[in-house]
């Protein structure tokens, strides 16, 4: 062991006194040590050793002998006292023993989180007047810590022990040894993205990220439960009157998450009526309520992205918007056969549209559809299709229509030509066939028989998702010189299709 010789104040009941030489020992715990006799007292001396200002039992010798050493670090001061006959009692030189706590193991305490991606840090207890060996690569030591600095997934191992910093002292613990298992945490590649909508609008917000088991869609920074899909990727708000700030929480299995950006959806104060004659989406179509009748838009319907097509959109005298050219969804029937047989899904219009169709032969016509493709519905023909048309508000249905649109039913035909005879004060196919109105071209049928086209430059057939019966199903028809608002015939024929704006 080394020893430090210094000056020492030492303070005993009694004594005020000066003492010099006094020795320091620095030890590990549980390490014996010995203090010498500072200089004998005189024959017949009796001697009493302190420790801490408390008589040692049993310490009565001219030097002292700890020989199990302390169980706990800390400073210990040891005095001794010397009596002899016809004497009092007299301090000797206190001395100073410093005992290190490092020959016990380390506790290593591990990481709260095993989550890659964040700081993962490994501490043992703080030892007074030690050093710290970390036997470990990859990360950084500092202290009692060692730290992975925004951990990648997998196996973290540490390895340390502590040893006596006073002095140069040999003396040190066994090694600790500890390891964690970081599992993935989720990683965002897309973003969510802010918008802009008018009021009683909603909007859809999506996020991409790998590794996700869960969704926790956040709105002004509360669980949000309005709208459709705050446990999914794509979340739908509800319908919203003020701005708010959305955000989502992904997880994985284990509880290891992801916050993304927080993005705001903004309420407009203006531009919320988009003018007649504006070129803009079918979904982002918000039209003013109060403009005349006839008044027009460009629609673009970008569902396809090698068939988008853009259609004129016009209010019409029954206060509604239709679609005034043909539908030509699907790239699929640019063709000229035409089976009218919905059951072969090798015939689908699109992706996840189901029936069969062709391209008109007239120009300025649109796509031919038979019944099944216009309601997205395989099979429909003879009463496969229990509902035999659409249910739901309004008997309407979406079929092979933009979002937000659907395929006409009779009423809604049957409405728009009384409306037309009120008002316009027409007959016949002029209210449906005059540039201002309708804008159809008499483009005929698909016959499946044959397939050809049947009375083209003779009649316009527009499908309606009305049901006749299970083999027909009702159409608006018009000639040179009249019109059907609702005719029937097979489900298996190709007739065109306008759509028309939700209620």
């Amino acid at each position: 062991m080394k020893t430090i010789t210094k000056l020492v104040m030492a303070v005993v009941p009694g004594f005020f006194f000066s003492v010099a030489a006094a020795q320091d020992v620095t030890v590990c715990t549980s390490t014996s040590y010995s203090i010498p006799s500072a200089s004998p007292a005189g024959a017949g001396a009796v001697y009493v050793w302190l420790e801490n200002g408390q008589e040692i039992p049993g310490a009565t010798g001219d030097a002292y002998t700890n020989p199990t050493g302390k169980s706990a670090a800390g400073t210990y001061v040891y005095t001794r006292m010397a009596k002899i006959p016809d004497c009092d009692w007299q301090a000797s030189n206190s001395f100073i023993v410093c005992v290190l706590g490092v020959d016990k193991a380390p506790d290593i305490t591990p990481p709260a989180r095993n989550c890659s991606g964040e700081d993962v840090v490994f501490t043992v207890p703080p030892v007074p007047g030690a050093k710290y060996d970390w036997d470990n690569t990859g990360g950084t030591a500092k202290d009692n810590t060692y730290t992975f600095a925004s951990a990648t997934p997998g196996l973290k191992s540490v390895r340390v022990r502590v040893a006596g910093a006073v002095g140069g002292l040999n003396c040190s613990s066994g090694y600790s040894e500890a390891s964690i298992t970081l599992i993935a945490t989720p990683g965002i590649t897309t973003q969510p993205s802010g918008a802009e909508i008018c009021p009683g609008e909603k909007v859809e917000l999506s996020v991409a990220a790998t590794g996700a088991t869960s969704y926790r869609w956040l709105k002004n920074g509360e669980p949000a439960t309005e709208g459709s899909g705050a446990d999914k990727a794509a979340y739908t708000t509800a319908a919203l009157q003020k701005d708010a700030t959305f955000r989502v929480v992904i997880d994985n299995a284990g509880a290891c998450s992801v916050t993304s950006n927080e993005v705001k959806v903004a309420i407009k104060t203006s531009g919320c009526c988009d003018a007649p004659g504006a070129t803009v989406t079918f979904t982002a179509f918000n039209p003013c309520t109060t403009v005349p009748v006839n008044s027009h838009w460009a629609l673009t319907d970008d569902r396809e992205n090698n068939n988008k097509q853009t259609y004129k959109v016009r209010i019409m005298a029954d206060g509604r918007y239709w679609m005034v050219q043909d539908l030509k969804f699907g790239k699929n029937c640019n063709k000229t056969d035409f089976t009218g047989s919905s059951d072969d899904q090798t015939n689908k219009v699109a992706k996840g549209y189901y029936g069969d169709c062709r391209r008109a032969a007239k120009s300025g016509a649109g796509y031919f559809y038979d019944w099944a493709a216009v309601l997205n519905k395989a099979g429909a023909y003879y009463g496969a299709n229990k509902e035999w048309g659409c249910s739901g508000s309004n008997n309407t249905c979406q079929g092979i229509c933009p979002k937000g649109w659907h395929v006409p039913t009779s009423k809604d035909f049957s409405n728009a030509n009384t409306k037309f005879k009120e008002i316009d004060k027409c007959t016949n196919q002029k209210c449906w066939n005059a540039s201002s109105k309708w804008e159809g071209v008499l483009a005929g049928v698909a016959n499946p028989s044959t397939q050809k086209i049947d009375l083209q430059d003779n009649e316009g057939h527009y499908w309606s998702s009305s049901v006749y019966d299970e083999r027909n199903a009702q159409y608006l028809r018009f000639t040179t010189s009249i019109v059907t608002p609702m005719d029937y015939s097979g489900k298996n024929y190709g007739r065109l299709l306008r759509c028309i704006r939700n209620y």
